[in-house]
């Protein structure tokens, strides 16, 4: 990645001779001054060198997509250039610049909105699960077994619903966006979460088709498809895909670990809910609800890890 400062060819070897032997005089630029203050000594050889070599460090991190800068070295990173240039400079003095610098071939940016879309998108499962919740428990005529939650967004109170599935999609695509910004959720994790929001968004937007007594009122038989119900069922059904799917790619992360055992089951169970429930068998609505928390539980965790590998 320095290429304009050195091609790396294996560890040291990849650094010009001229450099390398400056980098090997360890603490040369610090000789007679204490470590306590890092800094470049104005007369050292290898001063201009660590200067240039912290302006490429700033801009290569203002440069690379946040999805391809993972960590590798303990070094803080920043965007600050005269910071850079101190943390250079205590490496520098520590001696321990030779290996620091040929091992600078990824580098972690840490940035403050990564985790806070992370943490965003973390809080849409247990809103959305909690408000379907409370209002299976109270809505008059509601009865899971019989009513998927997706029919709440119906009657009077149907706002609180249509609510919940807008703000969950919303946060999900956060979730989504800070998982691309932190880098930890490979190239399909962004991708399939950023799927899960959109389908929740378009399910709030266009509501289920009203039937089976609900609302009150409603003649108990199976409800005619509307278009905007026809909608509802494509996004509805493409979130809890793109959910199924996360589980099982986002699990091979973890792959030979309970964890991903975790991943799969919880992928599995929506799967099964979701096909219970489309073949209209008795139950199936309770089933399809069980593997949504089941899912959604695995994969809001694993977000929460994934953001604290990203801060490590």
């Amino acid at each position: 990645m320095f290429g304009a400062l050195f091609q790396r060819a294996d560890r040291t070897d990849g650094i010009p001779r001229d450099v390398r032997q400056v980098l090997l005089r360890k603490g040369a630029s610090a000789a007679g001054s204490s470590c306590g203050e890092p800094r470049l000594a104005e007369g050292d050889p290898g001063t201009a060198f660590a200067q240039e070599l912290a302006k490429e460090f700033a801009a290569l991190v203002q440069r690379l997509p946040p999805r391809r800068i993972k960590q590798e070295m303990a070094l803080p990173v920043t965007l600050s250039l005269v910071t850079a240039c101190r943390e250079l400079s205590l490496l520098w003095c520590l001696g321990d610049a030779v290996l620091k610098i040929a091992d600078m071939t990824i580098i972690e940016a840490r940035t403050r909105s990564g985790p806070l879309l992370l943490t965003a998108g973390m809080l849409a499962a247990p809103l959305w699960i909690l408000l379907a919740v409370a209002q299976a428990a109270t809505r008059t005529g509601f009865d899971l077994t019989r009513h998927p939650v997706s029919m709440l967004s119906l009657g009077d109170l149907g706002w609180i619903q249509i609510s919940s599935f807008v703000v969950a999609g919303v946060l999900t695509l956060c979730g989504a966006a800070g998982l691309r910004h932190a880098g930890t959720g490979g190239a399909w994790g962004p991708r399939l979460l950023g799927l899960q929001g959109a389908g929740l968004i378009l399910a709030g937007v266009f509501p289920a088709d009203p039937g089976f007594a609900f609302p009150p009122g409603t003649p108990d038989v199976p409800g005619v498809m509307s278009s905007a119900g026809a909608a509802h069922m494509a996004a509805a059904s493409m979130s809890f895909i793109a959910m199924i799917a996360f589980c099982f790619v986002l699990g091979r992360r973890f792959s030979g670990t309970s964890w991903a055992v975790a991943g799969r089951t919880g992928g599995v169970m929506l799967a099964v809910g979701l096909s219970w429930a489309m073949s209209g068998a008795a139950g199936g609505p309770l089933a399809m609800f069980v593997g949504v928390i089941a899912a959604w539980t695995w994969i809001t965790v694993t977000m929460f890890r994934l953001k604290q590998a990203a801060q490590i």
